[in-house]
């Protein structure tokens, strides 16, 4: 485990170090116009994503600590989430926004010439999640963030009702991930035929955030997206976000970071099972959309590794 820590920190280091090399490298300033160029322009978006990808790698790592679950840690997070949402939500107009990057990546693989630091971050996510797990969706996400600090369901007097209930079955996370699916093939093929940034123009959170929501069809997505969000867990994560599928296939992948239960020693107690919010939790097994929230773990089971 030590040594996996120390990998993590040195490979995530020279991630950083590399991203900041690539906008550099992309245009060669010259001292005349440095003071009016795109990097001195770009710069302080730069260091605000480069210390969110250090965060990640710092939450990933107290995750892996005795702290993991405890009562402090889930107040950190809400605190990270509260933060992400105000300043990279209603501050920053929910830039970055990692469906956007998403998006001008597969862009960017069909041609289309983008600055390197449009999609550069999505790949450096993609290593990320594989190193430390996916923390940038479960604590920093201003996305997910709105979506986790509005969900009625996590209060008491209404963690039992039925109709919260019914989207925590396992048919409707079935259901879920399916609409996930076709709604990331409409969109792979949507940007394949028009070649140009088509989530942007239908973008419910860019409205809100910036609260300019104008035309019926915004006001339609806003509306649907507060309402679902009241009554289900990050359902925009679970329904249509592509870059959460996406990073749900790196977890799959032999060596990526994913909290594991001791199936050989497993009690099915179902109190982890009960307390995940992602419903990512089914007997023995967590799948590949926990979100590092570390709620199972405040259980304090000691078959959760």
């Amino acid at each position: 485990m030590k040594n996996n820590r120390n990998l993590l920190q040195f490979v995530t280091l020279g991630l950083l170090l590399c991203s900041l090399v690539f906008l550099l490298v992309e245009h060669s300033i010259s001292p005349e116009s440095f003071a009016e160029s795109w990097w001195m322009r770009m710069f302080p978006i730069t260091v605000a994503i480069n210390i969110l990808f250090i965060l990640v790698a710092l939450i990933s790592l107290l995750m892996s600590s005795r702290w993991a679950g405890s009562k402090g840690m889930r107040i950190a997070r809400y605190v990270l989430l509260a933060a992400s949402m105000v300043y990279l939500g209603f501050v920053r107009g929910g830039c970055p926004c990692v469906v956007s990057y998403f998006q001008n990546a597969v862009l960017f693989l069909l041609g289309k010439k983008f600055m390197i630091s449009f999609f550069v971050p999505f790949v450096i996510l993609l290593v990320l999640t594989y190193l430390c797990g996916k923390a940038w969706c479960g604590w920093l996400c201003p996305l997910g963030a709105l979506q986790d600090l509005i969900y009625l369901g996590r209060w008491p007097k209404l963690r039992e009702n039925k109709l919260f209930g019914l989207f925590r079955t396992r048919t409707a996370q079935r259901v879920m991930r399916c609409i996930q699916i076709v709604a990331f093939v409409a969109l792979l093929v949507l940007l394949i035929v028009k070649q140009m940034p088509w989530y942007c123009r239908i973008d419910p959170f860019k409205s809100l955030f910036r609260l300019a929501v104008s035309g019926g069809l915004m006001w339609t997505l806003v509306i649907v997206l507060i309402v679902s969000s009241l009554l289900i867990y990050r359902p925009f994560c679970k329904t249509f976000c592509p870059a959460g599928l996406v990073l749900n296939l790196v977890s799959l992948i032999p060596g990526a970071r994913r909290i594991k239960i001791d199936s050989s020693s497993c009690k099915h107690c179902k109190r982890c099972e009960k307390k995940c919010p992602m419903s990512a939790i089914h007997d023995d097994r967590v799948d590949n959309t926990c979100i590092h929230c570390g709620e199972c773990q405040s259980t304090k089971c000691k078959y959760i590794g």
